[in-house]
C-alpha cells in the first residue's frame, strides 16, 4: 500500500496548523484528491463527517490512489428509499460504495446519506473495503 504519512505539497487548507497531529494526513489527502476541502478554502477538521462524505472520499482513494476499476460517470442502481437524500456530487461515489457492499440500509432499509458517519460503521465499511482489495 502507498506510503500517506507525508508529502512535499503546499497545505491548501487555511484552517490546518503545520504543528497539528494530522497536518500531514490531511495535506496527503488534499494532493491524492482524496479530500477537496469544503470549497471556500477551509478543511474544517473538527466538524464531524457525513456518510456521503465519507462515501466521497472513500470513492476517491479507489479511484485516484489504488487505481482501482472505477469509471467517471459509471452508474450503479440504488434501491433505497431515501436515495433521493443523496446530494449530486455525492451520488456516484454512495452508488459505488453500495454497488461493493461498503455502505448498506440500516435496520429500516434507509442509506441515511447525510447523517454522521459512527465509528463502528466506519470500522465495518473499512473491513469490506479491504476484502475487496483482496479480490481485485
Amino acid at each position: 500500500m502507498a506510503d500517506h504519512a507525508e508529502s512535499d505539497a503546499e497545505m491548501p487548507y487555511t484552517d490546518v496548523a503545520e504543528d497539528a497531529w494530522y497536518c500531514e494526513a490531511i495535506r496527503w489527502a488534499a494532493e491524492a484528491g482524496v479530500a477537496n476541502g469544503c470549497g471556500d478554502g477551509t478543511f474544517r477538521p473538527d466538524r464531524e463527517i457525513t456518510r456521503e462524505e465519507m462515501a466521497v472520499m472513500l470513492y476517491r482513494y479507489e479511484k485516484n490512489v489504488m487505481k482501482g476499476a472505477v469509471e467517471d460517470g459509471e452508474s450503479y442502481e440504488l434501491v433505497f428509499p431515501d436515495k433521493e437524500e443523496i446530494r449530486s456530487w455525492a451520488l456516484e461515489a454512495m452508488s459505488w460504495c453500495a454497488e461493493n457492499g461498503l455502505f448498506a440500509g440500516d435496520d429500516t432499509g434507509l442509506l441515511r446519506p447525510g447523517d454522521n458517519a459512527e465509528r463502528a460503521a466506519l470500522a465495518k465499511i473499512l473491513a469490506v473495503y479491504m476484502e475487496l482489495g483482496k479480490e481485485s
